[in-house]
């Protein structure tokens, strides 16, 4: 545990990943795109499967996310300190991420940010992230997700709401413009399902919630737990 300012920072290892979650904190502006501390805690996040696609077809899938989920600005962070955002053109850069503003289904808006991983395979992941950090301010319950008594089933009382907008709002809107072949939501869930296995059907227990085109129609399933 380290401190930065009056905020404690603890890093927890989950799997092969580790991450920051704030204790306390200074900032209480959500969509401020220069607190730090919006951006610790890891994110939650729209994740579509793209398949194996160039640089031209992702850059159609940025502005199609971009679009559908109405986000405000387009933004670069500074490789240098003090690592401000800075306006850039809507363009995902090699290996980068893009930053915005995008509302909630509740009318608050809060930074977001936009960036693609590419699998071993070959098949390309783009995340829309709503970081936890600043979605904890705008809701409490958010607390130490995804572990402890935050996580698991208890945090469907809030992810419902973000669930479905991301689910049947901006994954459809995105669908319609660039087919994507499956989106996954929830706790970092880029790279995490197996499209190939599905076969158009979605697991029993679910903790993401699932975006599945059948028969060129995509239909949402909730999470479970």
């Amino acid at each position: 545990m380290f401190r930065f300012g009056r905020t404690r920072i603890v890093w927890l290892r989950i799997g092969k990943r580790s991450f920051a979650f704030r204790i306390g904190r200074r900032g209480n502006d959500p969509a401020d795109l220069h607190d730090l501390e919006n951006w610790y805690g890891g994110s939650y996040e729209l994740a579509i499967e793209l398949g194996p696609v160039d640089d031209d077809r992702l850059q159609l899938a940025v502005a199609a996310m971009w679009g559908a989920a109405e986000i405000r600005g387009s933004f670069v962070r500074a490789e240098r300190e003090p690592r401000d955002h800075i306006p850039a053109a809507l363009r995902l850069p090699e290996g980068g991420t893009l930053y915005g503003l995008v509302r909630l289904p509740t009318g608050k808006e809060i930074v977001c940010s936009v960036w693609a991983l590419t699998e071993a395979d070959g098949s390309v992941w783009l995340s829309l992230s709503l970081p936890l950090g600043a979605l904890g301010l705008l809701e409490p319950r958010v607390g130490s997700f995804p572990v402890g008594e935050d996580g698991g089933a208890a945090s469907l009382v809030w992810r419902r709401q973000i669930d479905d907008w991301l689910g049947n709002g901006v994954a459809k809107r995105v669908f319609a413009e660039t087919p994507f072949k499956l989106g996954l939501i929830g706790w970092e869930p880029a790279g995490e399902g197996d499209t190939d296995q599905l076969d158009g059907t979605v697991p029993a227990k679910r903790p993401h919630s699932y975006v599945v085109p059948v028969d060129a129609v995509l239909r949402y399933y909730e999470a479970t737990e």
